[in-house]
């Protein structure tokens, strides 16, 4: 299954509907000044907390007229009362890029499709609806219609309209949204939306006329994230088809090919690895029970392999369903059929059920209403509790939230479950044994485990400190081992733990147990210290196999049983090692572990590391050797030229603070280049000091050149590069240097890394929520680390640049994971890259990527 997938940001929710008959592409920024227009009330009817909450909504609308059909975007918020009027303006401002950073008149790296100003009023108020407490603005935007692929939908996701909050004086960006594809949004949350049972989903579906699918498909509603439909079906051989059956409208009038559909159904169902529910409702010209059976028939050869026996029952966890590869749910509104054929369920009824995890059958809630009504309806906050049924259908779905919502109401339900003491007695009395009935028992434990156990790594905590023993020796107390962990479910009685040796091993030595509930924060910092390693670039057959080092193994258990066991390892060869896996993925889609002034490295070592210059100038531990050793692919340098310097005149630097020769580093990179097949990146990134000609610029990339020109990637083979058509040229190393009055073919142009400035995690990750949205041709980082002010440094306020990199690297694996999730990310650099745990995860999430791009 594929990885978790946490809900989207429901600040702004962006669905699809159709509109025929019109072109162009037109859109609207609506300032408070603006909805006071509006409403015919004061702007305390637009308050801030309509642009910073979850109540923004973009739709499109669907008519029939027989022209051409395009997607028209509205654009829907929450009308709220009792709220004092914000001091500052707010915008909506609706896209077609990505749109980031400041809001000008000619808006900042992205482009607004259209301007509405104060002159532009009377045409926008046109276009607003007021019902309850909703309202809906069309705007006007249109968006072509589009065949694209199941594949292309997944992986892009955003549709090309964009829609983002702004306030202030000069407006910053709140929140950002985009008009989305959800072709597997299920699979998607798989690991944690598993053991619910299937009459326990909250699924989004269509009820209504068969015929409103003709100006559509359903492909295109599965794409949109719809999982029901109801089908009317029409018998007519005198009609000539050679299946001789159709769609039907309510009145048994022909609207559609089924053929078609079914085409569509049979091509979503291979390409992906959702969970679809079909009811058929009403059957026009069914004269005879063979007629049924004829038509089930067709249904067993066309869809028959996803085809869901009925004796799984709606009680049975969607685990089941995707062991066995059987997601199909055929439900019949034709009682004698149902009963004499083992994969038809019967219909969902519209009675409310009872609690999670204890329902026995689906239940369905139509909402007929008009659409403004319902898209009120399902962005309320209680939408979770409102909903007690499982299937809510609406008449025209890709026009409302119903999908958006139920993302939220599942995430909701498995978050809240999950923890509970019924979630683990369902577990052991209804998912467990329900699995194994219809699997093999190795295939229903790994299913079980996988959805369960949340994923165990180890970490070396950057923190460090000394004292004196009796003796006077100066005792180092650093690198301490930490446990983390993350996904899956906890539960009040689950451990993490630190052995000695691989724990399925009989010499292997418990050396210490946690509670995971005595710890909030999903991370323990033990006792134990990890050995200094000291690789050597003379001596390469130490370092280039993987070693689990200190032979420290981490361990997950649930109910005294090990579910995830892990160790830190050193990484030498790991691209090499999946290089069938990576041919074909281009480096700038690849997840790469960098650090950030990788050349800042120093042991520690006591009171001489505790003086206010070291502590706020060594970024790193490791020699760049070593760093490449553990997995980190992108090295950020800074080089200073001294040339009063008479064994070397260049040094790698700190801003201004020498701190090694990068001659010595360089015979590192060089052992490396010759003793694997791996790509890593050199970035060129500033040169501080003594770089007061071109020629010593010419000077360094030269020396440079010397040493690696043979597996120097050019930059003629572009941006796109794949990893394997750098091993097929033989080129190890993409140089990049950041000085634009010297062209060299072997030196690409600088690698943008986002650089907060900030000196809080809190700033960081909001500074970071913007830049990663917008999209780039080139290769980009994330620079994750904290940049201490002069007066932070005076003070000493930060602690050190290793209790910085202790406030922010536990958090990075849960920003990439949950909050940036929809978003590509290239490098990812930080301060003691070791207790970030990037360099482990992320050869795992390049197998993700690579398997995701077949």
């Amino acid at each position: 299954m594929k990885r978790i997938q946490f809900p989207m940001d429901f600040k702004f929710v962006i669905l699809l509907g159709f509109v025929c008959g019109m072109t162009g592409i037109r859109a609207g920024v609506l300032s408070r000044r603006t909805m006071r227009s509006f409403t015919g009330t004061k702007a305390t009817n637009f308050p801030s907390a309509v642009l910073q909450t979850d109540r923004a909504i973009e739709v499109l609308r669907r008519v029939s007229n027989g022209a051409k059909a395009v997607e028209l975007v509205d654009i829907y918020y929450e009308k709220q009362t009792n709220v004092v009027e914000a001091e500052q303006d707010q915008w909506i401002g609706v896209f077609n890029t990505v749109p980031s950073g400041k809001f000008e008149e000619v808006p900042f790296k992205g482009h607004l499709l259209a301007h509405l100003n104060k002159s532009d009023d009377s045409e926008i108020i046109q276009r607003v609806e007021v019902a309850s407490q909703c309202i809906r603005i069309r705007t006007g935007i249109q968006v072509p219609m589009t065949n694209e692929t199941l594949a292309k939908m997944a992986k892009e996701k955003c549709r090309g309209v964009w829609v983002a909050s702004f306030s202030g004086k000069e407006p910053l960006l709140n929140a950002v949204n985009c008009l989305k594809w959800q072709p597997e949004w299920m699979a998607s949350m798989s690991d944690l939306i598993g053991n619910i049972s299937l009459a326990d989903l909250f699924i989004p579906g269509r009820t209504g006329s068969s015929t409103q699918l003709r100006q559509s498909s359903i492909k295109f509603d599965l794409a949109h994230g719809i999982r029901y439909f109801e089908l009317n079906i029409k018998y007519g051989p005198h009609l000539g088809s050679k299946k001789d059956f159709y769609l039907a409208g309510e009145s048994g009038e022909v609207s559609g090919n089924l053929g078609d559909h079914i085409a569509e159904i049979r091509q979503f169902m291979n390409e992906t690895e959702e969970i679809l529910m079909i009811n058929f409702v009403h059957f026009f010209g069914f004269t005879s029970q063979g007629i049924h059976d004829e038509f089930v028939t067709f249904l067993q050869e066309n869809l028959g392999a996803w085809m869901s026996p009925k004796a799984f029952e709606p009680s049975a966890p969607l685990n089941l369903f995707w062991a066995t590869d059987k997601r199909l749910i055929v439900m019949y509104n034709h009682l004698h059929t149902v009963h004499k054929t083992e994969f038809l369920w019967n219909p969902p009824n519209s009675e409310l059920p009872g609690s999670i995890g204890l329902r026995e059958e689906f239940s369905l809630l139509a909402l007929s209403q008009e659409v403004l009504k319902v898209n009120c309806f399902l962005s309320s906050p209680n939408v979770t509790l409102l909903f007690r049924n499982n299937i809510v259908a609406v008449e025209d779905p890709v026009g409302t939230i119903v999908v958006d919502a139920s993302i939220r109401v599942n995430y909701e339900k498995a978050i809240n479950f999950r923890n509970s003491e019924l979630y683990w007695n369902w577990i052991q009395t209804e998912s467990l044994p329900k699995l194994r009935e219809y699997t093999t028992a190795s295939r229903a434990n790994e299913q079980i485990t996988k959805a369960l156990s949340p994923t165990i790594y180890l970490a070396i905590n950057p923190q460090a400190d000394y004292k004196t023993a009796v003796d006077g020796q100066t005792i180092f107390i650093e690198r301490k081992i930490e446990l983390r962990w993350r996904g899956g479910s906890t539960y009040p009685t689950d451990e993490v733990a630190l052995y000695l040796g691989h724990p399925a091993s009989q010499n292997a030595s418990l050396l210490v147990s946690y509670n995971v509930y005595d710890h909030i924060n999903n991370r323990v910092v033990t006792e134990y210290q990890m050995p200094r390693y000291h690789f050597s670039a003379d001596d390469p057959s130490a370092w280039t196999k993987p070693e689990c080092l200190g032979n420290f193994y981490g361990a997950y258990l649930k109910g005294g049983e090990i579910t995830s066991t892990n160790c830190l390892s050193t990484l030498p060869t790991w691209m090499e090692d999946n290089a069938d896996a990576f041919e074909k993925l281009e480096l700038r889609k690849m997840l790469i572990p960098g650090t950030h002034d990788a050349g800042a490295y120093r042991e520690y070592d006591g009171l001489a590391s505790d003086n206010l210059i070291v502590k706020y100038a060594i970024t790193q531990e490791e020699t760049l050797l070593s760093q490449l050793v553990h997995g980190v692919r992108f090295f950020d340098l800074r080089i200073g030229c001294y040339d009063t310097d008479s064994e070397f005149p260049f040094w790698i630097n700190h801003d201004v603070l020498k701190i090694n020769r990068f001659d010595v580093a360089m015979a590192d990179l060089v052992s490396f280049v010759r003793n694997t097949n791996d790509v890593f990146f050199l970035d060129f990134h500033r040169f501080p000091v003594g770089f007061d000609s071109l020629d010593k610029h010419r000077r360094l990339m030269e020396f440079i050149v010397e040493n690696l020109g043979d597996v120097m990637a050019p930059k003629s083979m572009g941006y796109n590069v794949t990893f394997g058509d750098m091993l097929t040229l033989g080129k190890k190393v993409i140089v990049a240097y950041n000085h634009k009055s010297l062209e060299h073919p072997l030196f690409w142009r600088e690698i943008e890394v986002g650089w907060a400035d900030a000196n809080t995690v809190t700033e960081l990750k909001s500074y970071m929520n913007s830049y990663i949205r917008e999209e780039r041709e080139k290769f980009w980082g994330l620079g994750l680390q904290l940049t201490p002010t002069e007066l932070d440094v005076i003070l000493d306020i930060l602690g050190g640049l290793r209790n910085a990199a202790d406030a922010v690297n536990p958090n990075v694996i849960q920003w990439l994971l949950d909050d940036w999730k929809d978003y590509e990310t290239n490098i990812v650099s930080t301060d003691f890259f070791l207790s970030s745990v990037v360099t482990t995860w992320a050869v795992e999430e390049n197998k993700r990527l690579a398997a995701a791009s077949q």
